[in-house]
């Protein structure tokens, strides 16, 4: 297994949902959309984690990366960290004690890329460069249940240039105790500049490579599911992990630039708070 970085930041946003959970059971910091927090204007954490993922979509080739990570929010509504970039959230419905809408935006940097240097049929195809989004995301909380919808538009013409959407519901409960789970399926969306950025072959790229031309629609490109735990060891340090399968889809499923339509990913970790 090589170190690489083409699935890590879509771990970032895992482990950031799966430390939102463990956020409303235990005051640990989360790195996913803010929740407002009254008793400290600044929450900051940092931690070490590694990533088990794809070398690039649809590879049968794992990438082992150790990766640090951590968040800084300021009176529960403005947010820095890997995954959301810097933003805020700009609104917040608290219908009942169990039933919260919240609404946020920011800028990232989105680290999910191909290069030609991933894989040697790649030469001739160019890379496709991270990218800096504008992000909008929305969090419904229902007692154990979570729903969060979230777009990106890319904005630089090296990375994918496109638009991309997911759709996760989740489902979290506490185990003997000590163990916060949380887990449930989630589906992907891509306009047809971003699946194309990554599953499909321009006339360009057919005269200068191997492959012959491959055109995607925008639609459902990925669905999957994913579980993940967190205990913690004292007031201020947690440990986490995280497993995942996803799936591709359409006319994903079927280009010629993939080696597999099934992709696993894991991730494991400590994380502190300060």
């Amino acid at each position: 297994m090589r170190m690489g970085n083409g699935s890590v930041y879509f771990l970032l946003f895992l482990f950031a949902v799966m430390m939102a959970s463990s956020v409303r059971a235990q005051d640990m910091p989360a790195s996913g959309p803010p929740e407002a927090r009254p008793q400290k204007d600044w929450r900051i954490f940092a931690g070490l984690g590694t990533i088990i993922s794809p070398e690039f979509p649809g590879s049968k080739s794992y990438n082992v990366t150790p990766i640090p990570f951590g968040e800084v929010r300021y009176k529960g509504r403005f947010f820095l960290n890997p995954y959301y970039g810097l933003g805020a959230r700009f609104a917040k419905v608290d219908f009942d004690k169990d039933h919260t809408l919240s609404l946020s935006t920011s800028l990232r940097y989105s680290f999910s890329n191909r290069k030609e240097s991933d894989d040697p049929r790649f030469a001739g195809l160019g890379d496709v460069d991270g990218s800096v989004e504008l992000m909008l995301f929305a969090d419904y909380q229902l007692g154990s249940f979570n729903v969060s919808l979230e777009g990106a538009q890319g904005l630089n013409s090296s990375g994918h240039g496109g638009f991309s959407t997911t759709l996760s519901f989740e489902y979290g409960q506490r185990i003997f105790t000590r163990y916060q789970v949380q887990g449930g399926p989630f589906i992907s969306f891509g306009d047809q500049k971003f699946v194309n950025a990554f599953y499909g072959v321009t006339d360009a790229q057919a005269a200068a490579s191997s492959f012959e031309a491959y055109d995607v629609g925008a639609g459902f490109h990925k669905m999957g599911v994913k579980v993940n735990v967190i205990t913690f060891i004292g007031p201020k340090i947690g440990v986490y992990g995280l497993a995942l399968y996803s799936h591709l889809l359409g006319d994903a499923a079927d280009s010629p630039l993939i080696e597999t339509r099934d992709e696993l990913m894991a991730l494991a970790g400590i994380a502190y708070r300060f």
